[in-house]
This record gives C-alpha cells, structure tokens and sequence, in this order.
C-alpha cells in the first residue's frame, strides 16, 4: 500500500498538477486496496484510511482490476473519479464509496461492480447524491448488509442484481437509476458535542441517544473553521438504542474547531455542528446579537487597540484593521450592512491574546 502513496507523492511533487493516473497495480497481485491519502486540487494531504477528491480535483484509476477494502472513498462537489479495469472494480469490509452533490464518478468496468464479497461474507457500500455513469460493468449486490443508495442518480442500462438477502434502493428506468426511498432520515441520533483543554491537549467528547448502521466517526480539525483536515476515526457501535459516550484526545496548544463526519456502513453521512475549543487566553469582548438582521455591538471593559480581520463563509477577506473598538465597530458594521444573509468570520486580537466569532446575518 506504500507504493501507491509514493506514486502520489511523486506526480504531484513533480508537477503540482490537480489530475493524475495510476496505470498499472504496484502490489505485484494486480488487485490492491486504496491507499491511506486525501486529494486535493492543490497536492496531496495524508490522512487515515480514506482517499478524498474534492477542489475540482480529477482522478483516473487505471489497474486490471481494483479492491478496496475497509477504506472508504469520497468524491466531493466537483470532483470526478473514473475506474477504468479490464476485470472487477469491488468494495469488500465494509469499504464505502460516497459520491457528494456535484461529485462525477465514470466506471469502465470490464468485469463486474461487486459491492460487497459475492458469497455474502463481507460487506459494502456506494452512496450516490451526485452521479454516476456506469459505461460498462454489470452491478452485483451481494448481502443485505451491502448496499446502493442515495438521493442522485446512476446512469447505467444494465440489471442491478442482488444476492443473499441483498436490496437497492435504486430503481432503473430508461437506463437511469434513482432513488425510491429516500425519505429515510439518518439513523444516528448525537445528542451532544463538547470539548475542553485538559493541560496536555484537548479532549473530545460526544454522546449518541440511538444508532442503526454506523459505522463510525470522523474527527475534523480546523484552524480557522473554514478548512478541515481529518485527525483521526473512531469506531461506532453498530445498532444501538443506548446511550454511547465517545470521547478522543487531540494534542493541541491551540485554539480549534472541531466537527465530525458520521459515516454509516452504506456510505451514508452526516456532519455534526462544529464546535470552538479555546486553549489559550481570550479577549473579554462580547459581540452582539448573534444572529443578527442589520448591526453587531461591541462590548468590552477595556480601551486597547486590537487588529480586527472579517471574512465571509468561503475565507474570502471583507476587513483587514486595526483601531480602538468604537471605531473597528463602525468598519465591521460598514463591511456587514452591504452584505447579504450569510454566516461571517471575525477576528479580534491584540499582541497577548485574540477571540475568534462566528457571526450570522439573517
């Protein structure tokens, strides 16, 4: 599995390029796993157990036939994934391919799309929001614990067969596939999401109420709330109807936002809100309201100047200053009245301590 991280890390070291190809099997078997990375536009993050195209990014898979095993790939807004295979492109242990809204994936299978082991013994999963084009390959689901779900669709002029027990929720028409129940709502129930410094790191703790299919969590970290990167997985509990405590330890002397990705076994997901861990001191200042229709106030004890930078929801700076509060205020709100309904970064700081807020205009 190393190889194949190091064919990344060479095309992209090389060429900086937002598209490769992988065109021959580096395991000597002709039938090797995803890799541990994540794939951006700009290059290559490692992360654990998972392969991520997102930013536009276009990846094509080229191998005489390809396995993924236990890992799960997610293809994002704008992303295009295409598996080209002369034999079978398979998902087995519980190995997830989620295609997003927006997400493309193009499969040129020569062989057959086994989800999941065709004797029942091991499972899998594709959850499908946005597209796929099935231009040859014939769909085979294995286990009632295999699946092919979504709210998008599947353009593909074959039969999806079915075995063991196994069910889609994809009816095909006129060669196109779509949802037939997709009212299902997702069946982990969080009930809440918290963290704290504990003088070594930050500590992580949620709680589920109920839990049917999960497969686990993803821990997401970010500096400034507007890019995540993936920290670590945590197992689910499968089914339950318990309460479940889960908690995990980030190393951190930073402040930090956090979120998690709930995955179920069939590919399904879902993000928690996201929460802020402060770790280092604050500034005593309180913005208000929030949410807000027309202006924010400020409010603080003190008279210091302070650097102020303001960025709307895709980290697109408005305000860069710096000033006494009453001033920075009058800016802020200057930047704000002329922008639409949306949700707004603001950073205050001073050369001792700084105060992050999540502003929402209504």
């Amino acid at each position: 599995m190393k190889a194949v991280a190091c064919i990344f890390l060479l095309i992209f070291s090389c060429y900086s390029l937002a598209q490769c190809e992988i065109t021959s099997p580096v395991d000597g078997t002709d039938d090797t796993s995803s890799n541990s990375c994540s794939f951006t536009a700009g290059g290559l993050n490692t992360t654990t157990e998972k392969i991520t195209l997102q930013n536009g990014a276009s990846l094509t898979i080229n191998y005489g036939r390809w396995r993924i095993s236990g890992d799960t790939v997610f293809v994002e807004n704008g992303a295009t994934l295409t598996i080209t295979t002369t034999g079978n492109f398979a998902l087995t242990n519980d190995a997830a391919l989620v295609v997003r809204s927006g997400g493309l994936v193009v499969m040129n299978v020569g062989g057959n799309i086994q989800i999941g082991r065709p004797d029942g013994s091991a499972h899998g999963g594709i959850h499908v929001d946005g597209s796929i084009t099935v231009n040859t390959g014939t769909i085979n689901i294995n286990s009632s614990s295999s699946t092919l779900t979504g709210t998008g669709t599947v353009t593909y002029s074959g039969t999806i067969n079915t075995s063991n027990g196994a069910s889609s929720d994809m009816g095909c028409t006129s060669g196109t596939c779509t949802c037939s129940s997709c009212d299902t709502p997702l069946p982990v129930e969080l009930t809440s999401f918290e963290g704290h410094a504990n003088g070594t790191g930050i500590e992580l703790k949620w709680v589920t109420a109920t839990e049917l299919n999960n497969q686990g969590f993803w821990v997401e970290k970010s500096i400034d709330g507007l890019v995540f990167d993936s920290i670590g997985f945590v197992d689910g509990a499968g089914n339950s109807t318990d309460e479940i405590i889960y908690r995990f330890s980030d190393v951190s002397s930073s402040n930090c936002y956090y979120r998690l990705l709930q995955v179920d076994y069939d590919g399904a997901y879902e993000y928690s809100p996201t929460i802020f861990v402060q770790v280092n001191s604050i500034l005593n200042i309180q913005v208000y309201p929030n949410p807000f229709v027309e202006h924010v106030s400020f409010l603080s004890s003190g008279n210091d100047k302070y650097e102020v930078l303001l960025s709307d929801a895709k980290g697109r700076a408005l305000l860069k200053a710096q000033g006494f509060l009453d001033s920075i205020e009058q800016e802020v709100n200057s930047k704000l009245g002329a922008k639409g309904a949306g949700i707004y970064y603001l950073l205050l700081r001073n050369p001792e301590e700084q105060r992050r807020f999540t502003l929402v205009k209504r």
